[in-house]
């Protein structure tokens, strides 16, 4: 036989070690858990930015939502700007449309007046967020509402779906400039 001719029993392999399957284990666990703690994160704290053209077309300082309740989403698709107002979209877990509307804050206007002709059961939050925030329920339409006042924009976000008032407080919390 020549000295470069395969063995017949094929070439001596030594086995690893028993703490590199545990430690390989450990680590693909650990990859795991990180990714899926970043994933449930993802899923609550959106990262999403207004599109760059639909920004450019605003005459006011923009907001966009860091934080969406668990399994809500941002349509990305949504964002436009219509009537001066920035406008774009959430959906809920069941489908339900959240629409989400910005617009300068308009000077002198009288927000209590409009809250009390607008809302029911308003409840200001305003203690618990960086903002001037009130949840109600709108007498027009029965669709729960959650208004922001910033010092430059005024945040209306309104949906059937019935925020709670920490879900308010998260929104407003999560308003990051833009």
């Amino acid at each position: 036989m020549p000295n470069d001719a395969p063995s017949p029993t094929g070439p001596t392999r030594r086995r690893p070690p028993r703490w590199a399957y545990i430690s390989a284990g450990g680590l693909l666990l650990t990859l795991l858990l990180a990714g899926g703690g970043i994933a449930a994160w993802r899923s609550t704290h959106s990262l999403a930015t207004v599109p760059a053209n639909v920004a450019e077309r605003t005459l006011f300082p923009i907001y966009r939502l860091t934080y969406v309740p668990a399994g809500f989403t941002l349509d990305q698709n949504s964002y436009a700007v219509q009537d001066g107002a920035l406008i774009f979209q959430a959906i809920t877990p069941a489908g339900e449309n959240i629409a989400v509307t910005e617009t300068a804050l308009p000077p002198k206007f009288d927000f209590t007046s409009f809250y009390d002709k607008n809302f029911q059961d308003a409840k200001n939050l305003q203690s618990k967020t960086p903002y001037t925030a009130i949840l109600g329920t709108l007498k027009s339409n029965g669709r729960r509402a959650v208004s922001i006042e910033t010092t430059t924009t005024w945040i209306i976000i309104t949906s059937r779906h019935r925020f709670s008032e920490s879900e308010a407080i998260q929104l407003a919390k999560g308003l990051r400039r833009q």
